[in-house]
């Protein structure tokens, strides 16, 4: 069954997540001052692991940024903190 499922985001430069049945990132959001990432997920998929990199406006890019997806930007603190969201998949070994 496909679902749509929601992930709370740490605002830090690096984290990764792991997502049952992951197909895909759909987008992010500030929720409650609160930075959360929607996900479509498939019970017959498997785990898989994002690398999430949170770059602030301002702050220097250290990331191949070829080999990371832009998944939103959004803002938090009452428009006071912007941040711009990519991701990858980690290849699993």
């Amino acid at each position: 069954m496909r679902r749509i499922l929601k992930y709370p985001l740490e605002i830090i430069d690096n984290q990764t997540i792991k997502i049952p049945g992951f197909v895909c990132v759909m987008s992010v959001i500030e929720q409650r001052d609160i930075v959360v990432l929607y996900s479509m997920v498939n019970d017959t998929e498997p785990t898989k692991k994002l690398d999430i990199r949170i770059i602030g406006t301002g702050n220097p890019v250290d990331i191949d940024i070829g080999l990371y997806d832009f998944i939103g930007t959004v803002n938090t603190n009452d428009g006071r903190l912007i941040w711009h969201i990519f991701a990858k998949k980690v290849e699993e070994k």
